[in-house]
């Protein structure tokens, strides 16, 4: 099963992790990395200043530094113990804490205000050991774990585990997470029961294609691993992970992208129809982030009535294993319940379906329902 919905959450909201470590009790601060700002801005407000700096990469963070996320910005940041937090557009944390004990126990101790988070925590194995990210509302634990954190101003929080052992603490009331279930916290209440997301949102391991339908190794950065849609501040929002790393450029006059096709009208009879790419959907709308030379764009297009691709009102940021994309209701016909395919493909020459090297596509047969219930 796999993350089907992620709304903005604000709250209050802590999540603590068990890592590595062994039994002692002397500490000493470490220091955390800012590895890569993917796109836009990344802030950093340093100790008892108001005074914003600009982030780097290879910047090293400390106890009472705030990291802020701009719009259609990311970053990654690395722990000492090997464990990463990437952070999504808009996402404010704050470093509390960061010791090892002369026996080697950690802590790791940061708070998110808003926003969205990924944290990757290594395997390991002593108690003592910690990671969480706390708001006054609740606590997660988690060992050796993938764990989406949604926070926003509305107070709601989602926490959802994507690998490994998580559990949701609030009012003194536990709830284990189980893999691809996620609990929604509101403020002042118990966890939620957790909720199964739909498998059809988690793609199989090493399906990639080429143009005949037939199995390629070696585009770990095409192979999807899972994808979540939800609609935020008046978006459709869909995050497409990848099981590699996202290229931060491709050699010319090769081309990749990241694509949302949408079938508007729920009618197979309409629009591009294709068994390889698109399964059963005849697809009315695209919206594609692609990749040409070093330069991200995000455009869209409707099949039928506009030849010419549009990018009005659609945003996009980057990670080191996914992309998000976000476009408006009227990007797609202002339709709230349609059906979609999500693909990643390459092509040897931009501008030329013929030269198609090799894609994958989440679902492998059938198709996603994106509905309005609850929205």
């Amino acid at each position: 099963m796999i993350l089907r919905r992620w709304r903005t959450l604000a709250t209050l909201f802590s999540i603590i992790v068990m890592l590595f470590v062994f039994p002692g009790c002397a500490s000493k601060d470490q220091s955390v990395t800012i590895l890569s700002v993917a796109s836009g801005s990344i802030s950093i407000a340093k100790p008892g200043s108001t005074k914003l700096a600009n982030g780097v990469a290879g910047m090293t963070l400390g106890p009472g530094d705030i990291i802020q996320a701009g719009d259609n910005s990311t970053a990654v940041i690395t722990f000492f113990d090997g464990s990463t937090i990437e952070l999504k557009a808009d996402t404010h944390i704050e470093v509390i804490s960061l010791d090892t004990a002369s026996s080697g126990s950690t802590t790791i101790l940061l708070k998110q205000q808003l926003g969205k988070t990924i944290s990757r925590v290594t395997k390991l194995v002593d108690s003592k050991s910690r990671y969480e990210i706390e708001t006054p509302a609740a606590a997660a634990t988690v060992r050796g774990s993938v764990m989406l954190v949604d926070v926003a101003p509305d107070g709601t929080t989602h926490v959802g585990n994507q690998e490994g052992k998580i559990s949701v603490i609030a009012q003194g009331v536990e709830v284990i997470i189980p893999e691809w279930n996620i609990s929604t916290v509101l403020p002042g209440a118990p966890p939620g029961e957790p909720q199964p997301i739909s498998e059809q949102m988690r793609d199989p391991r090493e399906d990639v294609f080429d143009r005949n339908g037939n199995p390629v190794n070696g585009y770990e950065y095409l192979d999807i691993a899972s994808v979540s849609a939800s609609f935020e501040n008046g978006h459709h929002v869909f995050t497409v992970v990848v099981n590699g790393l996202v290229p931060g450029a491709v050699e010319a006059p090769s081309i990749l992208e990241w694509d949302i096709m949408v079938d508007s009208d729920n009618d197979v009879s309409t629009g591009w129809q294709s068994p390889l790419l698109f399964n059963d959907i005849g697809v009315d709308y695209y919206v594609s982030l692609s990749l040409y030379g070093s330069k991200f764009s995000v455009n869209a297009q409707e099949i039928t009535k506009r030849p010419e691709p549009y990018s009005k009102n659609l945003k996009y940021s980057t990670s080191e294993s996914a992309v998000e994309i976000s476009f408006t209701p009227g990007t797609i016909g202002n339709t709230s319940d349609f059906r979609y395919i999500v693909l990643t493909r390459k092509y040897g020459k931009i501008a030329d379906a013929n030269t198609l090297v090799s894609a994958d596509k989440l679902p492998n047969q059938g198709h996603l329902a994106y509905a309005s219930t609850g929205r």
